[in-house]
Order: structure tokens, then C-alpha cells, then sequence
């Protein structure tokens, strides 16, 4: 059951509001005004049981604005409105846009693994910790493929322990990784040479991301 957003009830309101009516200037009071924009900061629930429907101090009427201030005398302390509730809560139902966001997430997993099993060698995806900005929590980079042995195709060859899209020349924006973890890769360079070495059609749920 919906927790109400205030304990007055019908009666008193209708009593407030031909107070309201009876005591209304023509003149806003400059203290009222700043009374009642603190008091209803934050409690648009309360705001819309009041005077039924939303409105800002900008925007309400003189009526509304001493209504506000009667029911604020009358109920100085409302109800607290309801949390919303938070992934973590039990029972909790994701929003059309996070579901989204999971399907994309468990797409481009499961394409992933199929991608990683097609591999000749053994890999694992690692962030790059090598840019100068990671600094004051913010990490700049992608997320490789990290090659686990060499890997020699023809006239392509990868040493051990280097991401997939290495080479000599970009070596020294590839030097600090952070160790296997369980991540889906983000380098766009990484993920095409993978597509290319296995032959499997490039799949958007990686390399849309």
C-alpha cells in the first residue's frame, strides 16, 4: 500500500483552502514566499496533495501560496515519501532502460566467450592502466586482449604476455596492465584482429560498444 504524502484529510483540507481564500492578499509577503519555498523543498508529493497538482513558487498562485503555508502550519512534519527502490532491494524490477542495458551486457558476454573458445591460444582481458590521466579515481583506457603464449599466423606474429593489437610502435602507450579480469574487451583493434584470426563474422554486441 502507497504511504499517503500527507495526514490531513479531506475535510481539513477543504477547511484550509477557504481560509486560504479568505486570507489571501493582493500583495505576496516576501517572508511567506521564502517559508514556504524552504518548507516544500523537496516534497513535491506533499506539494501535489495540497493544492493537487505541482507547481514551484514561481508558478503557484497567491492562493496557493497561503494554502501551502497553512497546511505547512497544520502538518509541520509530513510524511516521509517512499524510497525508491534500488537495485539491491528484494524484489526489485528493472526499468525498460536498465533491462536494456543488461541484454546488452549478457550479448555481448555470451558473444565473447564464443569468440574467446574460436582463439588458436589461450588469452585474458586485461585493463590498460598506461595513460598519465589515471589519476584522482579516473581510469582512462580499454580493456585488451591479452595473450597468454605467442602467436604466429603466417606473417602474423604476437609475443606472450602482449595484448592482441600490439605493435612495436605504440609499445610504450601498452606497458601497464592490471592483471586478469573478468571483463568483456573494449579495444576496437584487439576485437577486429580476433574477428580476422577466427574468421567469425564481427558481431555488434562487441564491437558496438
Amino acid at each position: 500500500m502507497t504511504k499517503p504524502a500527507t495526514n490531513l484529510t479531506a475535510e481539513q483540507l477543504a477547511a484550509l483552502r477557504e481560509q486560504a481564500e479568505r486570507e489571501t492578499s493582493r500583495f505576496v509577503d516576501p517572508r511567506q514566499l521564502t517559508r514556504v519555498e524552504k518548507f516544500i523543498a523537496g516534497r513535491p508529493a506533499w506539494v501535489r496533495a495540497i493544492i493537487g497538482h505541482g507547481v514551484t513558487v514561481r508558478t503557484m498562485t497567491g492562493v496557493e501560496l497561503t494554502l501551502l503555508d497553512l497546511a505547512a502550519t497544520a502538518e509541520p512534519n509530513p510524511p516521509t515519501p517512499p524510497r525508491e527502490p534500488a537495485p539491491w532491494d528484494p524484489g526489485y524490477q528493472p526499468t525498460d532502460a536498465e533491462r536494456a542495458i543488461i541484454s546488452r551486457r549478457q550479448a555481448a558476454a555470451a558473444e565473447w566467450v564464443a569468440l574467446r573458445n574460436e582463439l588458436p591460444v589461450d588469452v585474458t582481458v586485461e585493463h590498460n592502466y598506461t595513460s598519465h590521466r589515471h589519476i584522482d579515481g579516473y581510469v582512462q583506457g580499454v580493456d585488451h586482449i591479452l595473450l597468454r603464449d605467442s602467436l604466429r599466423l603466417g606473417r602474423l606474429y604476437r609475443p606472450a604476455n602482449e595484448p592482441l593489437c600490439f605493435v612495436p610502435s605504440n609499445a610504450h602507450n601498452l606497458r601497464h596492465f592490471g592483471g586478469p579480469e573478468d571483463r568483456v574487451p573494449t579495444c576496437k583493434q584487439c576485437l577486429g584482429l580476433a574477428y580476422r584470426i577466427t574468421g567469425r563474422g564481427p558481431s555488434m554486441a562487441l564491437m558496438g560498444r
